[in-house]
Formats: structure tokens, sequence, C-alpha cells
């Protein structure tokens, strides 16, 4: 009998595991992003410059900080931002982050893998680095190994429907 039970409890871990790694966000749902190291005090954003560069800023009301996804399918997802609209997707090149025209790469293609209550960003085109923040005072985000590291462990704070594009205030 224990042995049946062990045997049901370990498949049971097991389920739950795995559904929590595969969990579907709501992509009619508008998404605020913070990490452990920062704290909810900075989300991440983009600057309403030419190039519109991700960063770490205050949080508040600004349309850069509401992050869509798109379902890309097999658990990835693109993540565009109300402020850009559909047209620019958060890129991976090398160790930075930029604000690229939206297109089918694997660059653009996101897995949110549930560590802790927290999520890490995989972007498929390197799968060992997940985004981070450095420790500096711009707290710029960047990918880096994924490691026990504060700055990779994200929240992803619903924040009503999605919205059109709308430049900052």
């Amino acid at each position: 009998m224990r042995l049946l039970f062990n045997l049901f409890l370990s498949i049971f871990v097991v389920t739950c595991a795995s559904t929590v790694s595969a969990k579907e966000f709501d992509t009619k749902v508008a998404y605020r992003l913070t990490n452990s190291f920062l704290g909810e005090k900075r989300s991440l954003d983009t600057y309403s410059n030419n190039k519109n560069d991700p960063f770490m800023g205050e949080t508040g009301g600004y349309s850069g900080q509401y992050w869509n996804l798109t379902s890309l399918g097999g658990g990835y997802y693109r993540l565009t931002n109300s402020f850009l609209g559909a047209d620019r997707s958060l890129e991976m090149v090398g160790i930075t982050l930029r604000m690229g025209k939206t297109s089918d790469t694997k660059t653009q293609a996101w897995k949110l893998v549930a560590d802790e209550g927290y999520y890490r960003l995989v972007n498929k085109a390197d799968q060992g680095k997940s985004l981070d923040t450095y420790s500096d005072g711009e707290n710029e985000p960047f990918m880096d190994k994924s490691a026990n590291a504060s700055g990779q462990y994200w929240l992803l704070k619903p924040q009503g429907a999605v919205a059109p594009s709308a430049k900052k205030a």
C-alpha cells in the first residue's frame, strides 16, 4: 500500500510541476514586468527616442510598461508593448536587447519558465541565457547565462485588457 501511495504521489508531483511550467498566459491582457532584484518600483519599459531601447523605468502608468504576449506555439511568446504596438517586438541581439521590427525570428521568441513563483524569460535563439538586469545605477536589461540571480526572476502582473498603441505623455 505504501509503495502504491508513493507511486501516486510521484506521478502527482510530476504532473503538477509540468502544469506550472507550461502555463498559458492570457494574450488579451497586458502585463507589467518587474524582477526580484529591483522589486515593483522599476518596470521593463522602452525609451521614447528613435531607438526605443528597453530599460528599467520607474514604475508608472506608461504605455511602454504594458507588455502584450502573443502566442507563437510551443510555449513561446512574442513580447510587444502598448507604446510601440505590434510592429516592434522585444528582441535579443547577442547579450543586448532592442525593440526590433516584428518578424518571424527566434530572437523574438520568448519562453516564460516558471521558477519559484517567478518566471525566467528565456530566448529561443539561446536557451542557456535568461533576461537579467545589471546591478549598476542604470539597471539596463541584458541577457546572461541562466543562474540563481535575482535579476533573472520576473513577475508578470496583469494590468487589464490589451490597449491599442498609445504614445507616452
